[in-house]
C-alpha cells in the first residue's frame, strides 16, 4: 500500500523556464506581440507549484489529488493583463478549427522526425474543443493552505523571465 499524495498543476508560467514549454511558448508569443492570447486558462506560477508538493509532502491526505493553480482568466481579462504590462494589447482568440487541424498535423509530423514533442496536437483540439479550461483549485488551497500569486504576477514573472532569456524584442516595456 503506498502512502501517495498527488500534485496536478495547470497552466505553470514563471522563472527558470530554460526551455519555451507548451505553456510557455504561447505566452510569449502573446507577450511579445507575435501571437494572440489563444484561450482562458489558469495560471500558476512554478514557485507556487514547488511549494505545493512541499506543503502536500508535509501535510497532503494520503490518497488525495490536488490541482494547483492560481487564478482562472478569460482572454479579454488576459489580453488586459498583457496590455498593462507591455502596453500593447494582444490579439485575442484562435484561428478557426480546420486551420489549427492542419497546424497540429503538420506539428505531429514534424515531432516524428524531430524527436521533440509537438507544441499542438489534434487529440489536444478535440480535448478542449467547446470547452475553457477553467479550474477549482479549492481543495489544494483549503487542505495544504496554499495562497498562489495573482494572475497578474504571474505573467509579470514570466515577462520578466522572458526579457532575461532573450524571448521578447529590445526595449520590450516591463512595468
Amino acid at each position: 500500500d503506498l502512502d501517495v499524495v498527488t500534485i496536478l498543476p495547470t497552466a505553470v508560467l514563471g522563472r527558470l523556464d530554460f526551455r519555451k514549454t507548451p505553456t510557455t511558448a504561447p505566452m510569449v508569443d502573446a507577450l511579445s506581440g507575435r501571437g494572440p492570447v489563444p484561450f482562458p486558462m489558469n495560471l500558476v506560477d512554478v514557485r507556487d507549484v514547488a511549494r505545493a508538493h512541499v506543503l502536500a509532502a508535509e501535510g497532503g491526505k494520503r490518497g488525495t489529488r490536488y490541482l494547483v493553480g492560481g487564478d482562472n482568466v478569460d482572454v479579454p481579462e488576459l489580453a488586459s493583463i498583457i496590455e498593462h504590462l507591455t502596453g500593447k494589447r494582444p490579439p485575442e482568440g484562435l484561428p478557426p478549427l480546420w486551420l489549427l487541424r492542419v497546424v497540429a498535423s503538420v506539428a505531429e509530423l514534424g515531432a516524428r522526425f524531430s524527436g521533440k514533442p509537438p507544441f499542438l496536437t489534434r487529440a489536444l483540439l478535440e480535448e478542449s474543443r467547446g470547452r475553457a479550461p477553467v479550474f477549482d483549485c479549492s481543495r489544494a488551497r483549503r487542505d495544504l493552505g496554499l495562497a498562489p500569486r495573482s494572475a497578474d504576477e504571474v505573467v509579470r514573472e514570466t515577462l520578466a523571465w522572458a526579457r532575461e532569456m532573450g524571448w521578447l524584442p529590445d526595449g520590450q516595456k516591463v512595468a
